[in-house]
């Protein structure tokens, strides 16, 4: 992983640890210097449904900052 991405492999050890502590994937064996670790699907899809509502509500409020901001722009006159 190290090689393709543009981090330290330090780097990419610290997120395969804070990925294998949220349960997101978990280490194989270690062989040499490989270090495998596997997904958790059902982990990932329980992120995945978290993070599709996170961005639901966001899309909301940000739906409705631009409703507020149309009407304040309508209402003061301004056509920028």
């Amino acid at each position: 992983l190290a090689r393709r991405l543009p981090i330290s492999r330090q780097a990419v050890a610290k997120h395969l640890g804070q990925l294998a502590e949220a349960g997101l994937i978990s280490p194989g064996e270690p062989t040499g210097r490989r270090h495998p670790y596997r997904l958790e699907p059902a982990a990932i899809r329980t992120a995945q449904v978290w993070l599709a509502t996170l961005a639901n509500r966001w899309d909301d409020r940000l739906a409705a900052l631009e409703h507020a901001l149309d009407a304040t722009n309508t209402n003061d006159g301004d056509t920028r």
